[in-house]
């Protein structure tokens, strides 16, 4: 479940260093939302799909549901910078 606190999308545009508000793990892979649309089920944040290999960028939170391994979720509230 993502953190409702998460703010919306555009946000934390402007900041240097925005908040992780949830983490999503699905084995090796890890997403860090920063922000998030519940309607469209689109999240912003850091993926790192490969481990050690990220970058910023938007990801389908019900497509990753549906994924065929366990998937975590994890609510946080941390700088980004502090996860990466």
């Amino acid at each position: 479940m993502i953190n409702p606190k998460t703010p919306e999308l555009y946000a934390q545009e402007e900041t240097k260093d925005p908040i992780v508000y949830t983490i999503i793990n699905c084995l090796s892979s890890r997403w860090l939302i920063t922000e998030y649309d519940p309607q469209t089920q689109i999240a912003f944040g850091w993926c790192e799909v490969i481990s050690g290999e990220g970058e910023l960028g938007y990801a389908n939170v019900e497509e990753i549901k549906e994924l065929p391994y366990p998937v975590t979720y994890t609510s946080i509230e941390e700088p980004l910078s502090s996860l990466t």
